[in-house]
C-alpha cells in the first residue's frame, strides 16, 4: 500500500477506499481497492467493489470478470449478485442478469436493491407489469429508495400512467433534491402531457445539478423544438388559416426560437461531437432556420443509407422459407406486447432482446448477416474529421435486436435510436401494396422528416424508400425515421437492431 497507508489495516483501507467509493471520489477508491488486492489478492469485497468501478466507469467486461470472482470467493455475497447483474444487463445478457438478482434474492430475500435491479432488467424485456412489481417491493422494504421511486415512475409513464409516474418522480426528487435523472424523467412525463414549460423546467434543473448531461440537454432541446413548432402552427393559422402554406422569411419570433434550438444542438455536440441525440436536434433546428444546405450534408441519403439483400442461409429452401420460420420464432412468443410503452410502435405488436437468441435461432443467423452488412458499411464509411458523424468510429460494440409486426394502420412513428450509432432493420414479410408500390407509399420507411414536424413550404426533399422482402437497409441512428401507415389486412414483419458503441 501508499506509504500514507501502510499503517492501516487491511479493514480500515478498505474502509477508507469505500469513503471514497461512496463520495463519487472512483479514482481514488480504485487506487485503494488496487492496492488492497496487491496485499491479498483474493479479497472479495476489493474484487466486488472495483468491479462496481469498472461498471460505472462503463467497462462492463472487466467489471463481470471482478465480481464474478468475488462470487466464486463468496458464493452467499448477495450484493455481488446483484451488482453483478447491471453489467449483465449492460451487455445484453439479460436473462444472465435476471439469474443473478434471482440468486441474491435467495440469499436475502428482503434485499430492496436487488428487487430494483430485477426490476431493471424485466423492464428491457418489457415485462413492465413485473417490473413495476418489484420496484413497488424495493419501495415497500426501504421507502426512502430513491432510485426504485424513479425506477417506477419510469415503468409507470411506459404503461401510460403519466399522473402516477410524476407523483413517483416527486418521491423521488423528495427523497433526494440533487437527483437529475428523476428531475430529467419527470421533465419527460410532462412533456407527455402537453405541460411543454412545466417540462422545461424539470430539465433545467436536472442541468443546474448536471450540467454535462447530454439526456437532460437533449430532452431540453426538444421541447424547445415542439414550442417552435407550435408557434409555427399558430402562425399558419393565423396568417391565412392555409395549412400548407407559410411566409417564405422566418419571423423574428420563429428565427430566436429556433436558434435557441440550434445553440442546444451545438452545446451537446460539444459534449460528445457524434452524440445521435445532438446530431438529430440539429438537423431539425436547421430545417427550422431554412439552413438547408448544412441539413443535406448531415443528411445526406445517398451517402448513408445502404441495403443489402441476403443469402438464403444454410438449411432453408428459399428465403420465403427462411422468413416465415423468422415469422414463426417471433409470432408464437409469450413476451410480444401491444403497442409497446416508450416505443414508436402503432397498431402493432414488438419482441424485445432478439440478440440473445441461441446460435441455432433464425434470428441469429439473421443477426450474423446482419453483422456482415455493418462490417461492410462501416469499411465504406471510414473516419472523416470533416463530418460530425465520422469523427469518430466505435472500436467496440454490440448488437442490440427487437421484432416487430404491424396490422393494418399500422406503423412507427418519427423517432431516432438515441443509443445506437448505426441503426438498421430486415424486412421479412411486406403487404402487396408496399411491394407493388403505390403514390402513397404505404408500408415505405421515411427518412429526415422530425417528430413532431410542422410541413412548410421550405421543407427540404425527405426521402421515401420503397422497402424489399430480404432486404437490409442500415442508416445512421440520428436520421429521424417513420413508418407510413398501410391500409391492407395483411401484416407486415421487420426485425431491427442497433450498433451500441461500447468504446471509441
Amino acid at each position: 500500500m501508499a506509504e500514507n497507508q501502510q499503517s492501516m489495516t487491511l479493514q480500515e483501507a478498505l474502509e477508507l477506499a469505500i469513503k471514497h467509493h461512496q463520495a463519487g471520489q472512483l479514482d481514488n477508491a480504485k487506487s485503494i481497492y488496487q492496492q488492497i488486492l496487491q496485499a491479498q489478492p483474493q479479497q472479495p469485497i476489493a474484487l466486488h467493489l472495483l468491479g462496481v468501478i469498472s461498471h460505472q466507469n462503463g467497462d462492463n467486461s472487466l467489471a463481470v470478470d471482478l465480481i464474478s470472482k468475488a462470487i466464486t470467493l463468496e458464493p452467499k455475497y448477495a450484493e455481488a449478485h446483484s451488482n453483478l447483474s447491471l453489467a449483465l444487463s449492460a451487455l445484453g445478457k439479460t436473462h444472465d442478469a435476471i439469474d443473478s438478482c434471482k440468486k441474491a434474492l435467495a440469499i436475502n430475500p428482503e434485499y430492496a436493491e436487488a428487487h430494483n435491479n430485477l426490476g431493471l432488467a424485466l423492464e428491457s424485456l418489457a415485462k413492465l407489469n413485473d417490473s413495476e412489481h418489484c420496484y413497488r417491493t424495493a419501495i415497500n422494504l426501504k421507502p426512502t429508495y430513491a432510485i426504485a421511486h424513479n425506477n417506477l415512475g419510469n415503468v409507470l409513464q411506459d404503461l401510460g400512467k403519466l399522473g402516477t409516474a410524476i407523483e413517483s418522480y416527486k418521491k423521488a426528487i423528495e427523497e433526494d433534491p440533487q437527483y437529475a435523472d428523476a428531475h430529467n424523467n419527470m421533465g419527460n412525463a410532462l412533456r407527455a402531457e402537453g405541460r411543454l414549460e412545466d417540462a422545461l423546467k424539470c430539465y433545467r434543473k436536472s442541468l443546474d445539478i448536471n450540467k454535462n448531461s447530454t439526456h437532460a440537454r437533449s430532452n431540453f432541446g426538444d421541447t424547445l423544438k415542439d414550442l417552435a413548432y407550435q408557434k409555427r402552427f399558430s402562425e399558419k393559422n393565423d396568417s391565412s388559416g392555409d395549412q400548407l402554406k407559410v411566409a417564405p422569411k422566418l419571423s423574428q419570433d420563429q428565427s430566436e426560437s429556433w436558434t435557441e434550438v440550434l445553440a442546444v444542438a451545438e452545446s451537446i455536440l460539444q459534449l460528445k461531437p457524434n452524440d445521435t441525440s445532438g446530431l438529430a436536434l440539429k438537423t431539425s433546428a436547421l430545417i427550422g432556420l431554412h439552413k438547408l444546405d448544412e441539413w443535406e450534408s448531415l443528411c445526406n441519403f445517398e451517402r448513408f443509407i445502404e441495403t443489402v439483400h441476403i443469402e438464403v442461409p444454410n438449411g432453408y429452401k428459399n428465403l420465403k422459407a427462411f422468413n416465415e420460420s423468422l415469422f414463426k420464432r417471433c409470432s408464437e412468443d409469450p413476451n410480444l406486447s401491444y403497442e409497446q410503452g416508450g416505443k414508436a410502435i402503432k397498431k402493432g405488436e414488438r419482441l424485445n432482446a432478439l440478440q440473445l437468441d441461441p446460435p441455432d435461432s433464425p434470428v441469429s443467423l439473421l443477426l450474423d448477416r446482419a453483422k456482415n452488412a455493418i462490417h461492410d458499411y462501416t469499411l465504406g464509411h471510414p473516419p472523416d474529421k470533416n463530418h460530425p458523424y465520422l469523427a469518430q468510429i466505435p472500436t467496440k460494440w454490440r448488437l442490440t435486436a427487437w421484432g416487430s409486426i404491424l396490422y393494418e394502420q399500422g406503423h412507427h412513428e418519427t423517432h431516432i435510436h438515441p443509443s445506437g450509432w448505426i441503426s438498421g432493420v430486415y424486412y421479412g414479410i411486406l403487404p402487396t401494396c408496399t411491394k407493388d408500390g403505390d403514390d402513397q407509399g404505404e408500408g415505405y420507411i421515411e427518412f429526415g422528416r422530425p417528430s413532431n414536424h410542422v410541413a412548410t413550404q421550405q421543407d427540404p426533399n425527405f426521402h421515401l424508400l420503397q422497402p424489399s422482402e430480404g432486404q437490409i437497409v442500415l442508416f445512421p441512428s440520428y436520421f429521424y425515421h417513420q413508418t407510413i401507415p398501410f391500409k391492407s389486412h395483411e401484416k407486415r414483419f421487420t426485425i431491427a437492431f442497433d450498433v451500441i458503441p461500447e468504446s471509441w
